[in-house]
C-alpha cells in the first residue's frame, strides 16, 4: 500500500545515510516492487547527491526491465549533467517506447538546460521527432 511504502521510504531516508548497501539490500529481499522500488528511489536520490558517478554506475549495472526504467526515469533529470552520454544511454534503453520518449524529451531538456552546446548539438543529430526537436532547441 501507500501507506507502506511512506514508510519504508521514512526509514530508508534515515537508514541510508549510515549504510547504503544494507538499505539496497533490504530492498532486494521485498517481495513487493513498489516497495522495492520506493526505497531504492530513495536511496538513488541521496547518492546522487553525495557521488553522482558511483549512483550512475550502479544503475548501469541493475538488470533491464521495469524496475531499472522506473529508476533511470527518476533520476535520469538529474544525472545527465554528471554524464550526459551514460545517462542518455541508460533513458534509450526504456522499454516501454512512450515512456521513454517522455524521459528523453524531459533529460535533453534538463541537460540543455546546464550544458546548452553539447545538449543542443545531440539534439540536433538525434532520432528525436522534429516537434519534439522544435521544442527543445527553441
Amino acid at each position: 500500500s501507500e501507506l507502506r511504502r511512506a514508510a519504508f521510504r521514512g526509514v530508508a531516508r534515515n537508514w541510508v545515510k549510515q549504510d547504503r548497501p544494507a538499505v539496497l539490500a533490504w530492498a532486494e529481499k521485498l517481495e513487493a516492487e513498489k516497495d522495492a522500488l520506493a526505497i531504492q528511489e530513495v536511496v538513488l536520490d541521496a547518492w546522487q547527491g553525495e557521488n553522482p558517478q558511483e549512483a550512475l554506475a550502479w544503475l548501469k549495472e541493475q538488470e533491464e526491465g521495469k524496475t531499472r526504467d522506473a529508476l533511470v526515469a527518476a533520476t535520469a533529470e538529474r544525472l545527465v549533467v554528471v554524464d550526459a552520454s551514460g545517462t542518455i544511454e541508460l533513458v534509450e534503453a526504456i522499454q516501454d517506447k512512450k515512456n521513454r520518449a517522455q524521459v528523453l524529451e524531459k533529460t535533453a531538456s534538463a541537460w540543455r538546460a546546464a550544458s546548452p552546446g553539447p545538449a543542443k548539438a545531440w539534439i540536433e543529430q538525434s532520432d528525436l521527432p522534429t516537434k519534439t526537436k522544435n521544442k527543445l532547441l527553441e
